[in-house]
């Protein structure tokens, strides 16, 4: 299965040196997570979204005038977490895991008007674990832990639009996206699988 994914990728990413293609040009984005992961709620805790950066450089080329093909490098920072009170106790509980993550988005642009270009994108993604942690806070006191039974690739689908905004030499991008994860990110072999939600908003500049 890994060595499928990542064949996938390979391919769709020699497709952009393809002679004949235009490249648009490189460029860098940074922005803030809002994740969430599926079927971890049980009688005691109940986790909820947990923000987080992501950070990334992209390189865009043009297929048709309408049509181009997006690959990006991305670190980005997912988990859950909860807090609360019990007996006067302040807690809070991160389950953090870092991914760098390649997409490769099939990007559809709008008719611009004056100097904006609406856009629309779509398109799978490989996670690559960097590194899986728990991190318990009791009255400002935090221990962190490494987990070990979290799988170490991630495999999905990512959705979204933006708005690219020409500037100077380039272009001024602010886009957002939903990423559907398909891949159960515990390797416990639970009932019910384990899969990543994120919605992410970036801005960045394409040179």
């Amino acid at each position: 299965m890994k060595r499928t994914i990542i064949s996938v990728f390979g391919l769709l990413l020699l497709a952009v040196t393809v002679p004949g293609l235009h490249a648009e040009g490189l460029g860098i984005k940074a922005g803030i997570n809002i994740s969430d992961l599926t079927n971890l709620e049980n009688e005691y805790i109940e986790m909820g979204t947990k923000s987080g950066l992501a950070v990334g450089v992209f390189y865009c080329v043009d297929i048709t005038d309408e049509f181009s093909i997006q690959p990006e490098m991305n670190y980005t920072m997912k988990g859950v977490r909860d807090s609360g009170v019990t007996d006067g106790n302040d807690w809070a509980l991160n389950f953090n895991i870092d991914y760098l993550e390649f997409p490769v988005l099939v990007k559809y642009r709008f008719p611009s008007f004056g100097k904006f270009e609406p856009n629309l994108f779509a398109g799978p993604y490989l996670g690559i674990k960097l590194s899986a942690k728990t991190k318990v806070t009791l009255n400002e006191e935090s221990v962190s832990e490494d987990v070990e039974d979290i799988r170490s690739t991630d495999f999905g689908v990512v959705i979204g639009g933006g708005l690219d905004f020409e500037l100077w030499s380039g272009h001024l991008i602010l886009d957002a996206r939903y990423a559907y994860g398909l891949v159960d990110v515990s390797t416990e072999g639970m009932e019910k699988k384990t899969l990543h939600r994120v919605f992410t908003v970036m801005l960045g500049y394409r040179f």
